[in-house]
């Protein structure tokens, strides 16, 4: 068993080299979820930004950082707060947007 550059285990023992050529490729898994993680961040950040105007880089870092804690909850209140009207702001809101946030969230957890 060769222990690989992310740390886990590999089942073939020639793996080092492998590995790091499939992680310098980004198609490793653990580079995989580290880009689907990145990518949540800057979807939640857009979403903020566009949806409440925020501009400031503080504020932006906090809600960051609330992301890497696993709180998307300025995207939640925006979400429940448009599902008083579904089917307006499906076409014309942001509900869509949102679902697609969620759905980025869910493959970070199960990746």
């Amino acid at each position: 068993v060769c222990v690989c550059v992310c740390g886990r285990a590999r089942a073939r023992a020639c793996g080092c080299v492998e590995t790091q050529w499939r992680q310098s490729q980004s198609w490793h898994p653990c580079t995989q979820n580290r880009l689907h993680f990145l990518s949540l961040k800057r979807m939640v950040t857009d979403f903020v930004r566009d949806t409440t105007g925020v501009t400031e880089a503080r504020a932006l870092a906090e809600i960051e950082a609330r992301v890497v804690a696993g709180d998307l909850s300025p995207v939640m209140q925006h979400f429940e707060s448009e599902m008083r009207t579904p089917v307006r702001n499906l076409v014309f809101g942001n509900i869509l947007r949102g679902i697609l946030i969620q759905a980025q969230k869910s493959k970070v957890v199960l990746l």
